[in-house]
């Protein structure tokens, strides 16, 4: 079972199966529950998270600053904060069920602070697109103005502003297939200034998401690595 454990996976899954409500776990190394919706999405990004460990990878130093773009309800944020205590984690997740448990989850750290917005290549708005991928496959699109169901989109570096950052020590990018867009537009306001990155392309939603990558990347030093659905991508410029 991984990071979880054998026990601990066997009473996890017994309450997946007895549960007809959102139901809360304990995991070793946190000190509140985690919560799980029964019926959604939350079941499958929790096993990616904590029992198939998609983001454990070797880093040279503990990250400062984390940017969790895409953070569904929370899990990849509370897996950073264990193993980075000292963090500061800014936590984006558009649609309103998923930012809601996004709170929940991540309520007892102070150290992260969730936001209710999507990435996107510039500041605008955007409108959520509902796909058959469940909670965790939520798209957006631009539109032209606010509206009563829009939702606010921020840049990268309208964040690293926001926050004080002169870096972004880790971003985490799974944003199903905004990224052709965060990456089309301005990234050389920001990519220089992020030391490493876990990254999900979605070409199965967008064929030119990793044309648009790729293309911004070749302007700088970065190396590249795969874990799992993630692409890593480590900014040699920090390591000279």
């Amino acid at each position: 079972m991984g990071a979880v454990g054998i026990v601990p996976g066997v009473k996890i899954g017994l309450r997946k199966n007895l549960s007809s409500k959102p139901f809360a776990i304990h995991l070793p190394g946190f000190n509140h529950d985690i919560w799980i919706r029964k019926g959604t999405s939350d079941w499958n990004a929790f096993k990616q998270v904590f029992i198939w460990k998609e983001y454990e990878y070797p880093i040279a130093s503990a990250p400062a600053t984390i940017l969790d773009a895409g953070s569904n309800v929370g899990y990849a944020a509370l897996w950073f904060i264990r193993k980075f205590p000292n963090a500061k984690i800014v936590s984006l997740e558009p649609e309103t069920s998923n930012f809601e448990m996004l709170q929940k989850n991540t309520a007892p750290f102070s150290s992260i602070k969730p936001i209710k917005a999507g990435l996107w290549g510039r500041s605008c708005f955007l409108r959520i697109i509902p796909t058959d991928w469940g909670n965790w496959g939520f798209r957006t699109e631009e539109v032209e103005e606010e509206t009563a169901d829009s939702i606010k989109a921020l840049s990268v570096k309208e964040i690293m502003d926001s926050n004080g950052w002169e870096t972004i020590d880790l971003l985490k990018m799974d944003i199903e297939g905004a990224e052709r867009n965060v990456f089309a537009h301005d990234a050389h306001e920001w990519l220089p200034k992020v030391k490493m990155m876990f990254l999900e392309l979605h070409d199965n939603v967008y064929k030119d998401c990793s044309r648009n990558v790729f293309k911004a990347l070749l302007d700088y030093d970065f190396r590249v690595d795969v874990s799992g659905e993630n692409l890593i991508l480590i900014n040699n410029s920090f390591s000279k």
